[in-house]
């Protein structure tokens, strides 16, 4: 039986921040970036704006998923 010490903890978060990025880069179009306008909300061709399709929305998760392993 293992027991969950921090440095554990600290790897794991680290693993599922890694992950994170990686999904959002292969899968998305641009969350990352920061010229394009795009941090707020996005229109798409219908002019409809998008709280998920935001860099911020990106950026938040990403800090929540930090917090939450750094928490734990």
């Amino acid at each position: 039986m293992t027991h969950m010490t921090r440095t554990k903890t600290y790897i794991l978060t680290a693993a599922a921040g890694l992950f994170y990025i990686f999904l959002t880069w292969a899968f998305a179009d641009g969350l990352w970036r920061l010229n394009d306008g795009r941090f707020f909300l996005p229109e798409n061709a219908n002019g409809v704006t998008s709280v998920s399709g935001s860099t911020m929305f990106t950026y938040l998760m990403f800090a929540l998923i930090i917090a939450a392993g750094v928490w734990q």
